[in-house]
C-alpha cells in the first residue's frame, strides 16, 4: 500500500487553494503522474486528511468504478454528470466536453490504459488494481447521491442574500456533501423533510463577503437537503466537543442519530455557477419550498447557525465565537407550512391574524407568537414558542377548538396551569 506522505507530497500540486477539487484537477493529475491517480484511490487516508485531498480520493475512486464498470453521461441542474449504467457512483463534469472526452478515453484503452496482454505485462500493480480489482470502499462509492439546486432556491440566493451564502455553496457544500464526517436523516418528524438528509463536515475555507479565510475551530459546515436531492441550506454549526466533527445538540436535533450506511453526494451546480449574485438585501425574507423554511438576514456580516427550537433557527456573527453573548444578524423559520396550517386552522376567519417573529439583534433572542384576537379572548398564555402552544391546544382537544372558535374562556388542564411551562 503507497505511503501516505509520498502520495500527499505528489497529489499537493494538483488541489485547489481557493476552491473545492473538481474532476477537472484529477485529469490535471493524471496528466502529469497518472500513478499517482491510481494510488491515490487506493492508499488509507487517515480521518484528519485535508478535506480536499479526501475528495480528490473520492473523485479517483469513483473514476475507478466507472473504468471497472462502464458509465453513461446524464444530466441535471444544467450540467452533465458521469455513473454506472445502474446510477451508481457520481462524478459531475464541471469542464463538459473535455471531462466526458478523458472518460471515454481512459476506458476506451486510450492514452494511458491498454488491455493488450503485452503491455498489461508493464503495468503497476496499482493500475491494475484500480482497473481490475474489486474494493471495500465501492460501496461508499455506489451510495454516491445525486444532489442539486432547486430553481426556486437557486434564484433566492443570488437575489439579496449574503455573498458569502453564496461562495459557501460553490465550495464549501460541495466538499462536505463528498466526503461527511457525518450524516443524519430526518430533517422534520412528518412531512416530506422527514426523509431529508443533513451532511456534516469540516470544510477548507470559510467564505466571507470579500473572499475566504481559513476555516473556524470549533466548527463544523453543515449541508441541508430535501429527500429529492435538493439542498436549500448550508451552514457553520458550532461543533460538539465530546465528539468531534458533529454538530452540538446531534442527539436533540436528529433523534433517529447518524446513518449507519456509508452516505455521500455529489452536488450539481451548473444552475448556479456562472451567475452573478445580487447586491445584498437586509431585511428581505425569501421562503424555500423544498426546505419549508423563511430565510430573513439584518446584516450580510458573516454568520453561524445555531438551533433554537423545533422552528427556528437564529443567525449569529461569526467574529464573536459560538457562545450566546454575540449578535443575532438573522434567523431562519422554519415548518412554515405547518404553522400557516395551524394559523388557519385557530384563527378567527377574516381577522388578518397570523404569526409574528419579534427579533431583537442585541440580546440574541428571537421570540415566535401567535397573532390570535381569539386566542387572547379565551385567556390563554402567550407561549414564547409555537411548540409548547401546540402541545397545549393538543391538550384541550375538541373544547380548545370550540373556545377558538367562539373566543369563550376555558379552563387550562391542571398540569398545563404551572406558571413555569410558559412565560407570559
Amino acid at each position: 500500500m503507497p505511503g501516505m506522505t509520498t502520495i500527499q507530497d505528489r497529489v499537493q500540486p494538483a488541489l485547489p487553494a481557493d476552491r473545492e477539487v473538481r474532476f477537472g484537477d484529477l485529469r490535471t493529475l493524471h496528466a502529469s503522474d497518472a500513478e499517482a491517480v491510481y494510488e491515490l484511490a487506493l492508499a488509507e487516508l487517515p480521518t484528519d486528511a485535508p478535506p480536499a485531498l479526501r475528495g480528490l480520493q473520492v473523485l479517483a475512486r469513483t473514476l475507478s468504478l466507472l473504468m471497472r464498470e462502464s458509465f453513461v453521461i446524464g444530466s441535471a441542474a444544467n450540467q452533465h454528470f458521469a455513473s454506472t449504467p445502474q446510477r451508481h457512483g457520481l462524478l459531475a463534469l464541471d469542464d463538459g466536453a473535455d471531462d466526458v472526452a478523458f472518460l471515454r478515453s481512459l476506458y476506451s484503452g486510450g492514452s494511458d490504459r491498454a488491455d493488450h496482454k503485452m503491455q498489461s505485462q508493464k503495468r503497476s500493480e496499482a493500475y491494475t488494481s484500480f482497473f481490475l480489482d474489486e474494493h471495500a470502499w465501492d460501496a461508499n462509492v455506489r451510495s454516491t447521491r445525486l444532489l442539486r439546486v432547486d430553481h426556486q432556491d437557486t434564484k433566492a440566493v443570488v437575489n439579496g442574500s449574503p455573498a458569502y451564502h453564496f461562495g459557501s455553496l460553490l465550495d464549501s457544500a460541495r466538499e462536505v456533501v463528498r466526503c461527511p464526517t457525518a450524516v443524519y436523516e430526518g430533517l422534520r418528524t412528518d412531512g416530506d423533510l422527514k426523509g431529508g438528509l443533513a451532511f456534516c463536515g469540516k470544510a477548507s475555507r470559510r467564505w466571507t463577503n470579500v473572499g475566504h479565510e481559513p476555516p473556524p475551530s470549533n466548527f463544523v459546515f453543515m449541508v441541508f437537503a430535501s429527500s429529492d436531492g435538493c439542498v436549500f441550506d448550508w451552514d457553520w454549526v458550532p461543533e460538539c466537543k465530546e465528539n468531534p466533527g458533529r454538530p452540538r445538540n446531534a442527539a436533540e436535533r436528529f433523534p433517529h442519530g447518524e446513518v449507519k450506511a456509508p452516505v455521500c453526494g455529489e452536488l450539481l451546480l451548473g444552475n448556479v455557477r456562472g451567475l452573478s449574485p445580487a447586491p445584498f438585501k437586509p431585511e428581505h425574507a425569501w421562503y424555500s419550498t423544498k426546505g419549508d423554511c423563511v430565510f430573513w438576514y439584518l446584516s450580510d456580516h458573516p454568520a453561524y447557525a445555531d438551533r433554537y427550537d423545533d422552528y427556528l433557527t437564529a443567525f449569529f456573527d461569526a467574529e464573536t465565537g459560538a457562545n450566546l453573548e454575540t449578535r443575532c444578524v438573522g434567523f431562519k423559520l422554519k415548518s412554515v407550512s405547518r404553522l400557516i396550517k395551524t394559523i388557519r386552522e385557530w384563527s378567527m376567519p377574516g381577522s388578518g391574524e397570523g404569526i409574528k417573529v419579534l427579533f431583537d439583534p442585541v440580546k440574541p433572542q428571537i421570540t415566535l407568537s401567535y397573532l390570535m384576537r381569539a386566542w387572547q379572548a379565551a385567556a390563554l398564555p402567550q407561549s414564547q414558542d409555537l411548540f409548547p402552544a401546540m402541545i397545549l391546544m393538543r391538550k384541550l382537544g375538541d373544547e380548545g377548538v370550540r373556545a377558538i372558535q367562539h373566543a369563550q374562556p376555558i379552563a387550562l388542564p391542571a398540569e398545563m396551569q404551572a406558571a413555569e411551562a410558559f412565560s407570559t
